[in-house]
């Protein structure tokens, strides 16, 4: 099911994964974007130190693109493949977005700072249309 939220879905390395409001409009712009452009919008976002492809969770699946930021890159953005051709609740998405961060302390007023910034920044880039 499209944005089923995997709690039980755990990157090596990160706490178990969270799933903030913001994560909501940020799934709402992968249904409008290339998907093969995300590495790229990732690296050009402030703070984003890099962003791996496939990395693979304790489930058994494989993240389309995974954005890490801060120092050490201590909070991950995964980011699902795009594969629910069904679109049972309106997504393409295979899951919800989801947020891993190495340190439970975190705050979530930095995770959605991230977020915002990654949205507003494919907003953009759909705007203009790259």
């Amino acid at each position: 099911m499209s944005l089923e939220q995997h709690t039980n879905a755990l990157l090596k390395g990160f706490q178990p994964p969270v799933f903030p409001s913001s994560l909501m409009s940020l799934a709402q712009m992968l249904v409008q974007i290339n998907g093969s452009e995300l590495g790229t919008i990732g690296r050009e976002l402030p703070g984003c130190t890099c962003v791996k492809s496939f990395l693979e969770t304790s489930d058994g699946y494989s993240w389309y693109r995974c954005m890490f930021f801060g120092s050490g890159g201590e909070i991950c953005i995964a980011i699902p493949w795009c594969q629910d051709w069904e679109k049972t609740d309106g997504f393409q998405s295979d899951r919800s977005p989801a947020v891993y961060v190495s340190r439970p302390d975190v705050p979530l007023e930095k995770i959605d700072g991230i977020i915002e910034r990654l949205v507003d920044r494919l907003v953009e880039y759909k705007r203009v249309g790259r």
